[in-house]
């Protein structure tokens, strides 16, 4: 039988006594050679016994390694081109210039023709004149003070003239009625509370500079101290935007009513420190509301809470997070950028020449559509449709060859078994494939997730220069607030515009 170790015995021979004393000498030696190579035969068994369970070991240790450095080298190699993290992520290899998804059109840098340029024109009606007279004939340097001018050459600047606050005394007057001698006092404006306050164009410029222009209120105390020459404490300005937030409490309303009436909507969210801890910044938009909710959760408890996706009927665009897709009676697109980083890493990293190729269609299918809605036209032909989806069926049938020949690391974590990442993307492509070529049945739906993603931008961009907000208060006004601002600018409302008129409580009406 196999492994087993075999036992010599080695027996004295019959006899030997007889033989002359040289000959048994010679017997005994040769026997005593026998036995010492039988006992270093058994050593030798001994140690190839161990070294057998000690190569099972290595084995075992180096699948483990094997796992770790795949995993280990996965991490590195991802960057904002071949995964979903931020260019500001990118690091060692990643410092040249990122990979652009858009093809090259041939056409020159710059403007192109039929482009409107914009320059500074001259005015018919400038506010000041200022004349600048020859005073000295450059031939003969006669005085030509009093000569009267033949011609002039105009120049214009445009400026700003030193900015200084102006105070505004309303004074409410009170009269006595001839007939009844009733004393009538008059009524001034209803936001007038004190004997004296901040006008609502400060209370605009604060609110500006702090949730248009993301500057941090330290700083915005320096500019009014610097440019208007005004001392404004840090809790008057924060009681300044908590009154802009109370009125455009209904405002928000509205936003939320246009998105939920709206075919397509976006979503996304992001991380949002708050506090010192993690929250969650949630956002639904499209290409004319913008609806931001801050909340401690980032699944289906606060989209609850934010209260769009519950009674939403239209196409939610959105990435592959699962909570999503718990709401069944909407109709789901995936973003196709998220799916085309996923493709790249999954050809750079694993040789997988599916995902290239499947890369290739998505984006094919994408100028095609593109083409047909610069046309006009709101829908490809049904033969287009069926070869564009047989192509991609018979991509993910031909990844099947390929799946099995990437090394899986094992997970020492109950449970299901840990699976391949590219065998996750071939799965999700699988099952959802209506969900990724959405927008190639649907011309409302985007190819990609990305009028949320540029939305929610802005929020990181705040949490970058500021760090994060001191409370949950100063989140939810962030929130409401750059909600009105992100859809007055769709809206080609001019922000600052629509900032006064709700700061003097006529905030824009978005209603449709």
């Amino acid at each position: 039988m196999k492994n087993k170790e075999r036992v010599v015995t080695i027996n004295i021979p019959e006899g030997i006594e007889s033989l002359p004393k040289p000959f048994q000498d010679f017997v005994h030696q040769i026997l005593g050679k026998l036995l010492k190579l039988e006992e270093e035969l058994r050593a030798l068994r001994a140690e190839h016994a161990e070294l057998k369970i000690e190569c099972v070991k290595l084995k075992a240790e180096n699948v483990e390694l094997k796992a770790e450095n795949a995993e280990l080298r996965l991490r590195l190699s991802k960057n904002s081109s071949n995964s979903n993290n931020p260019p500001s992520s990118d690091r060692f290899e990643r410092k040249s210039k990122p990979q652009s998804e858009r093809e090259k059109s041939g056409k020159k840098t710059g403007g192109q023709p039929g482009h409107k340029g914009v320059t500074l024109n001259p005015t018919d009606k400038p506010d000041e004149i200022k004349y600048h007279d020859a005073v000295h004939c450059k031939s003969c340097k006669y005085d030509l003070s009093d000569v009267k001018p033949v011609d002039y050459v105009a120049r214009q600047e445009c400026d700003i003239p030193p900015v200084r606050p102006i105070i505004i005394e309303h004074r409410m007057t009170s009269k006595i009625c001839p007939e009844c001698k009733q004393i009538n006092a008059a009524e001034g404006p209803k936001e007038l509370t004190q004997p004296i306050q901040y006008g609502p164009t400060i209370s605009t410029l604060s609110t500006y500079f702090h949730f248009d222009q993301l500057i941090p209120l330290k700083r915005m105390q320096r500019m009014f101290q610097d440019l208007f020459s005004l001392s404004l404490s840090e809790g008057t300005l924060v009681n300044m935007h908590e009154k802009l937030y109370t009125q455009l409490e209904a405002t928000e309303e509205q936003i939320r009513n246009v998105l939920l009436n709206s075919p397509v909507n976006n979503f996304d969210e992001t991380s949002m420190y708050v506090n010192g801890k993690t929250q969650w910044l949630h956002v639904v938009s499209n290409e004319f509301a913008t609806a931001y909710f801050v909340h401690s959760k980032r699944g289906t408890v606060a989209m609850n809470a934010m209260n769009i996706l519950p009674h939403y009927k239209g196409v939610a665009v959105h990435d592959f997070w699962k909570p999503y897709f718990t709401y069944e009676e909407l109709v789901h697109s995936l973003c196709n950028e998220h799916h085309s980083r996923e493709l790249r890493a999954m050809f750079e990293n694993y040789e997988q020449t599916w995902a290239q190729k499947m890369r290739q269609l998505l984006f094919h299918i994408k100028q095609v559509v593109d083409e047909y809605k610069d046309n006009d036209k709101s829908e490809l032909p049904v033969e287009l449709l069926r070869s564009f989806s047989v192509t991609y069926d018979f991509i993910l049938q031909g990844a099947q060859f390929q799946i099995p020949h990437c090394y899986t690391p094992q997970s020492k974590k109950r449970g299901r078994a840990k699976q391949h990442p590219a065998k996750n993307l071939l799965d999700r492509l699988t099952q959802r494939k209506r969900e990724t070529l959405r927008f190639m049945y649907d011309f409302r739906v985007p190819f990609t997730n990305n009028q949320a993603e540029r939305d929610i931008r802005m929020a990181k961009v705040k949490q970058k220069i500021s760090g994060c907000f001191r409370s949950e208060d100063g989140a939810s006004r962030f929130s409401r607030i750059r909600g009105y601002i992100s859809t007055s600018k769709k809206r080609d409302v001019n922000v600052f515009q629509a900032l006064e008129n709700a700061a003097r409580g006529q905030p824009e009406a978005f209603l449709s």
